[in-house]
């Protein structure tokens, strides 16, 4: 089927599936829980139904199945997006249940993210089509084999990725915008070598674009970690899939962004117990400096797309 076409599907179908399970969880009364801390105007979103990431998540797995011939690279890509988004839906579920916004202990997500890390990159070693052990150095274009120590590298970008993805779902709308340029940029990196990850990736940028039409400010309903952690996911296993993993740090700069300012607020809060910023990630900063949703996420979205764009240059 035309990559369009099928482009159009995902998109009609995530908004046909979100607008049936919006009033779903609504009976259900699977509302987000609100922290405490922070802009106090997001209080008004206490209640809102999230776990909306199961709608788009089901639509790309199944539009996978139907539309792409099946094959290991197709496999893996399922495989992470499901396991991922399972594990963030375990976290969602926890934090309904407790009513309140930590679910899983940070211990318990990690072994869980690292123990499904290490498996599907086992398996990817011996299965790909590709020698995932040649690594390609961004900007000096040179592959360097690492060996088996590939697995422990892989096993900290996903981990990574996916808490990273995690960590930029915090406004209306930011993840799911700053995302779809990057699930297009895989498209444009795939098409040549491997035309049934292109395909896999349009399917997911159009079926976050159906999410948007509930989830953009003011959202209707939140993807929860069962939708970002889905994400993170899909495109690490995507970047594995054409051998080109590292070049996270340029197409999920978005993402790393929000990692690292996380980072950097806990460590110097450890040890000068001041804050560089005024809360992390650091989109939730530009909010308290008295930034509106819709810009913020306007302005990393473009950020997004610009640097999807750099990714395109350097590697072609």
């Amino acid at each position: 089927m035309n990559n369009v076409l099928i482009f159009i599907l995902a998109i009609t179908l995530t908004i046909l599936a979100t607008a049936a399970l919006i009033p779903f969880l609504k009976k259900k009364k699977y509302g987000q829980p609100i922290r405490e801390e922070g802009n106090k105007d997001h209080y008004k979103k206490s209640g809102t139904p999230t776990m909306g990431g199961a709608a788009f998540t089901l639509v790309f797995l199944l539009s996978c199945i139907l539309f792409i011939k099946f094959n290991v690279n197709i496999l893996f890509i399922v495989l992470y997006t499901l396991a991922y988004g399972l594990i963030g839906f375990i976290d969602d579920y926890a934090k309904i249940a407790k009513g309140e916004n930590l679910g899983l202990n940070e211990k318990q997500k990690l072994v869980l993210q690292f123990g499904v890390a290490f498996i599907l990159l086992i398996l990817q070693y011996f299965l790909l089509d590709i020698d995932i052990s040649m690594v390609n150095i961004p900007l000096l274009n040179i592959d360097l084999n690492v060996g088996i120590f590939i697995i422990p590298i892989l096993m900290f970008i996903v981990v990574g990725t996916t808490n990273a993805t995690n960590l930029t779902d915090g406004l209306d709308g930011l993840l799911s915008s700053v995302s779809i340029p990057v699930f297009l940029g895989i498209a444009y990196l795939a098409k040549d070598t491997k035309a049934d990850v292109a395909t896999s990736a349009i399917i997911f940028a159009g079926a976050l674009i159906g999410f948007l039409v509930f989830n953009s400010n003011p959202a209707s309903i939140f993807m929860g970690d069962t939708g970002s952690m889905a994400i993170g996911g899909a495109i690490v296993a995507m970047l594995i899939s054409i051998n080109k993993p590292i070049y996270l740090i340029f197409i999920g700069g978005i993402y790393l962004l929000e990692a690292v300012s996380v980072l950097i607020q806990t460590i110097y809060y450890k040890k000068y117990q001041k804050r560089v910023f005024l809360m992390a990630p650091i989109h939730h900063h530009f909010e308290l400096r008295g930034y509106k949703e819709t810009k913020i996420v306007a302005a990393f979205t473009t950020a997004s797309v610009i640097l999807t764009l750099f990714t395109i240059l350097i590697i072609r």
